[in-house]
């Protein structure tokens, strides 16, 4: 049984006459019949009374006919959805960030997706990476851009690396710091500082940049899953807030928080990826918003504006 002989079942149904059915589907009167006959016996029922000019529906081609019809239309209705899906007019796309890149590149994706392709529904989760990856197995996610530096070599996951962003120091105005003529390293961890939450590899090379000697995972006063809180709490205490530089739509961009400047420069960056499982096909949706990620991170590299380069749609 194939979609083509339920098309050929419901168009005798509709004419009765196996001439008209025939010029109906383009076949040939002779391959008509035999398509009709051949569905019968693979049924192992009659489907139609044969007359000399006309052919009527027995019971088991009236229960046919209709589920057929049904069929066809969820075929008619699958294939207009899927072209709807290629033009980005149909669909949704669950996906994850961390909180470092949700700061500095979600505003503007999300900005380009809800201007451009207002029909597809978009749901983003934006927490720690080891929960989006337990969310990823799950296939709650399609993808997550998180720091990649311990799952490079996964063996469920693809990992996709993004351009990389500088960290920096910033704090608010008028902090003791910004007095300081020659601003060392070390001076920083004078200071209670303040992070989104970081791999703990992240948290020893941090450790060991500032000479600090506390242990890596109380270097950071203050861990929030918010960097937009973080922000917040740096512009009212004498905190140090590290976070990627630049920060598209932030207050470091705005100039509410001044990057801090020691002679020797806080030399670590950020590891962002896209990760996939492997072998996954990504929808339409996802494809276009990870090609944003890319353009955007690279803009923040060159400076460009902190708004979401245009991706070409793809065809």
């Amino acid at each position: 049984m194939n979609l083509r002989r339920l098309q050929h079942v419901v168009a005798l149904a509709e004419t009765v006459n196996f001439a008209r059915a025939a010029d109906s589907v383009h076949l040939s009167q002779p391959a008509f019949s035999r398509s009709i006959q051949g569905l019968e016996r693979e049924l192992g029922v009659a489907l139609f009374d044969r007359t000399e000019r006309r052919a009527h529906l027995t019971a088991y081609g009236k229960l046919f006919v209709d589920r057929a019809k049904m069929i066809l239309a969820e075929e008619r209705e699958l294939r207009r959805d899927v072209e709807m899906m290629k033009n980005y007019e149909f669909g949704e796309v669950h996906f994850g960030t961390g909180p470092l890149p949700a700061a500095g590149i979600l505003v503007p994706i999300l900005k380009e997706m809800i201007e451009n392709y207002p029909k597809l529904c978009i749901r983003v989760e934006v927490a720690h990476w080891p929960y989006l990856l337990e969310l990823l197995q799950a296939e709650k996610l399609e993808f997550v851009i998180a720091d990649i530096r311990e799952i490079m070599d996964s063996p469920i996951f693809a990992v996709t690396p993004l351009p990389q962003l500088r960290l920096s120091c910033y704090c608010r105005a008028g902090h003791p710091l910004l007095s300081k003529k020659d601003l060392a390293i070390t001076d920083l961890a004078s200071f209670p500082l303040a992070s989104v939450t970081h791999p703990q590899s992240v948290l020893v090379q941090t450790a060991r940049e500032l000479n600090s000697t506390k242990q890596p995972e109380k270097l950071f006063a203050l861990e929030c899953g918010n960097l937009f809180v973080a922000e917040e709490v740096a512009l009212k205490t004498d905190m140090i807030l590290v976070a990627p530089q630049p920060l598209s739509g932030t207050k470091a961009r705005q100039n509410s928080l001044i990057e801090l400047k020691p002679r020797y420069n806080f030399i670590q960056h950020t590891h962002f990826g896209v990760i996939t499982m492997k072998h996954r096909t990504a929808s339409p949706a996802a494809s276009i918003i990870i090609k944003m990620a890319q353009a955007i991170l690279q803009y923040s590299l060159t400076g460009a504006s902190s708004e979401a380069p245009q991706v070409a749609r793809q065809k």
